[in-house]
């Protein structure tokens, strides 16, 4: 019987070895993340993203005048579909969107719950639009068959649009900028077995509301805290939900004073499927492309 036990002791002993030689360091999972992402050819993906921008750290988001002048309380929410491909080719359809501003945009995604309205760049330089009929003879007239340009460096649609564009394109940037906790900040990581998802976002009382749900799966659960809010431009805590069987980040949050101020989740990701041209050459087929007035 004593040696029964021992036996077992010893071999509890190996497992648990075993077990902290395996175990994951949170630089450890966010760079084998950097690695994996930086290693997709293309991905697809259904993103929503809420971004709120309480009156006391706007000051650190100067860019912002435009768009938050034209959003009540400084907030918007929007559902889209997205795909990207290197080295920089983006086709994106709204789905949905909630206090997004007052350009033409905004206002057929807002008018119309599951409009869709397509994105597509094909370079680093310029956007290029097409959108759907409206229901009105004169406009949908001019939109028929054009595409319309607008520059990256209009700061007008910087601010409204292309900031959404480069965000959606650029998933490897928005997770490399916060590498720097790894110096200046504390990290913390957990294991999950399920992710809060955010969904239904709205404005009540001065404050964001949203339904969440509950997603199953498998997640590292990833909490940044810097030394100093100040220095990082008022947010103090970012959570990322990485998954442990694709290492992909689906959730990224960030807080000020506990109040959600950012939200970018993504799902039904598919990566490295190979994608030719034949999205963007569709969306560009027997299309006048059409100087926006903002780029005259």
């Amino acid at each position: 019987m004593k040696k029964t036990a021992f036996i077992l002791a010893i071999a509890a002993a190996v497992l648990f070895a075993s077990a902290g030689a395996n175990a994951k360091t949170s630089k450890e999972v966010w760079d084998g993340m950097l690695k994996t992402w930086s290693s997709c050819s293309d991905v697809q993906g259904v993103v929503s993203l809420f971004t709120y921008y309480p009156e006391p750290i706007r000051k650190y988001y100067k860019d912002l005048d435009v768009e938050l002048k034209d959003n009540t309380d400084g907030w918007r929410y929007q559902v889209l579909e997205y795909t990207w491909k290197k080295p920089n080719w983006i086709h994106i359809r709204f789905i949905y969107a909630r206090n997004m501003g007052k350009n033409l945009v905004s206002k057929l995604v807002e008018s119309k719950p599951g409009t869709r309205i397509v994105f597509g760049v094909k370079d680093t330089e310029n956007m290029y639009a097409k959108f759907p009929p409206t229901g009105d003879k004169s406009i949908d007239k001019q939109i028929d068959k054009q595409i319309f340009y607008v520059p990256f460096n209009t700061k007008e649609y910087n601010a409204a649009i292309l900031g959404n564009l480069s965000f959606a394109g650029t998933l490897e940037d928005v997770t490399k900028s916060k590498k720097h906790y790894f110096d200046d900040g504390k990290v913390s990581m957990v294991e999950s077995k399920e992710r809060p998802q955010k969904v239904d976002f709205k404005f009540e009382n001065g404050k964001p509301k949203f339904i969440e749900k509950k997603v199953k799966g498998n997640y590292y659960v990833i909490t940044f805290t810097p030394k100093n809010p100040a220095n990082n431009k008022g947010i103090d805590k970012d959570i990322v939900y990485i998954n442990k069987n694709t290492q992909f980040p689906e959730q990224l949050e960030s807080y000020y004073k506990g109040t959600l101020v950012a939200c970018f989740q993504i799902d039904d990701v598919k990566t490295n499927l190979n994608l030719d041209d034949s999205l963007w050459d569709t969306f560009f087929k027997d299309a006048r492309i059409m100087k926006s007035a903002a780029a005259k």
